[in-house]
């Protein structure tokens, strides 16, 4: 029943997509700062504690200025609620990351492929901003573009203005897309033939072989977990299975592969991929949640760069912000260029 009738008392997560974005902005501070009032007030409950028993043990009073204390910490989560709008606010940076492979073909060295996950267009993110990220990424001239899922909330009649600056994305060896979870609550089959009517080549359990300077640079995209739900109910990762091996089938014969995978841990047991492109996470969205929820909840991914067996997994932070809970704290959306490179990696690998 909350759901339906957004009451604001809960923040954004309530919000239509298509409300105004000050109202989910609005909205998503107050449910921030109620957020971190809890986790603050937990806190101060738990020094308190101590500090009674300390009192006890020692037989004196226990002076604890608990009024003062509690307006310190109002005004604390007022102000890190406020930062962390206006910085989830802010349009994405370009984040340079090499990857280094030991057996890389010598037609794909320094090949750029730039990375924009998550990018959420909605009430949040309109027109404009998606304008600015499309500036930025083309600014960086890359060789190639890929958008591994999530790019809105919302149906294609009252999203389709906001996402209509991705047709000016440019790439030499084009603009490529898997779907996410989001674009399966938003009309699927809809969004899916308007990416492809704005020139973003969206890959559905197929692939692709490109040739780079003599090279053959296979590319795979496989649907969202979401579809699989939807048809058996479950989340096993062998459910996907079929998608990935139609992909897989189609790159037979490229020398490097390279996987678009929405979410990081859905398939990257797989080997016969040389690097697996991702998001979903927005890349925790606030530190140490980043590592105590986010990271748990995504089979150990959270953002950056994975070693999983001979894969390397890069999990992007988000282009974006979901509405649901527009905030960042300690963690930056980015537009990330990755670099094809022989020689060591300037990211930190993570082991799985």
């Amino acid at each position: 029943m909350l759901v339906w009738l957004r009451i604001p008392l809960f923040g954004g997560f309530f919000f239509s997509t298509d409300a105004s974005r000050w109202v989910l902005l609005c909205g998503g501070f107050f449910f921030s700062m109620l957020l971190i009032l809890f986790a603050l007030l937990l806190m101060r409950d738990v020094a308190w504690g101590i500090s009674a028993l300390i009192a006890k043990a020692s037989k004196k009073p226990c002076r604890y200025p608990a009024n003062r204390i509690a307006l310190g910490i109002t005004i604390a989560a007022l102000i890190i609620s406020a930062f962390g709008i206006y910085s989830g606010a802010q349009t994405p940076k370009i984040r340079n990351v090499k990857l280094a492979f030991d057996h890389l073909p010598p037609g794909l060295e320094h090949f750029r492929i730039a990375v924009i996950a998550d990018l959420h267009a909605s009430g949040m993110n309109r027109e404009g901003y998606v304008s600015s990220v499309v500036r930025r990424t083309n600014a960086a001239k890359p060789d190639m573009i890929v958008l591994p899922g999530d790019l809105v909330d919302g149906r294609v009649a009252s999203r389709f203005e906001d996402v209509l600056p991705l047709r000016k994305l440019k790439a030499p060896y084009g603009v490529y897309g898997c779907p996410g979870n989001h674009e399966y609550y938003s009309g699927y089959a809809e969004w899916m033939n308007c990416f492809r009517s704005l020139g973003i080549d969206m890959l559905e359990g197929v692939g692709r072989t490109i040739e780079v300077n003599g090279t053959k640079l296979g590319l795979a995209g496989i649907e969202d977990l979401a579809a699989f739900w939807s048809r058996t109910g479950t989340r096993a990762n062998a459910t996907a299975r079929p998608s990935l091996n139609r992909a897989l089938r189609d790159l037979i014969g490229a020398d490097f592969k390279i996987l678009l995978a929405h979410r990081p841990g859905t398939l990257c047991e797989n080997t016969d991929v040389s690097l697996q492109i991702s998001g979903h996470t927005h890349g925790g969205l606030v530190w140490l949640l980043d590592r105590w929820v986010v990271s748990p909840l995504n089979d150990g991914f959270v953002r950056g760069l994975y070693q999983v067996g001979k894969t390397l997994v890069y999990v992007s932070s988000g282009a974006g912000l979901w509405s649901g809970y527009p905030v960042r704290l300690g963690v930056p959306s980015e537009i990330t260029i990755l670099e094809l490179i022989s020689s060591k990696p300037s990211a930190p690998l993570q082991k799985k």
